[in-house]
């Protein structure tokens, strides 16, 4: 890999990490989508498994 690629690859990262810090709701976006983080359940679906 050169080092133009490496410089490209840092600049993106610190574009998607600035991105992701915008708000809480970017940042749980970015890790659901990286697959880090699972997305809660929404309150329906808990309130039904309640009954």
């Amino acid at each position: 890999m050169t080092d133009t690629a490496i410089q490209e690859q840092i600049k993106d990262i610190k574009k998607a990490t600035d991105k992701a810090l915008q708000s809480k709701e970017a940042a749980r976006k970015f890790l659901a989508d990286a697959g880090i983080l699972q997305s809660p359940p929404d309150k329906k679906s808990v309130e039904t498994k309640k009954k």
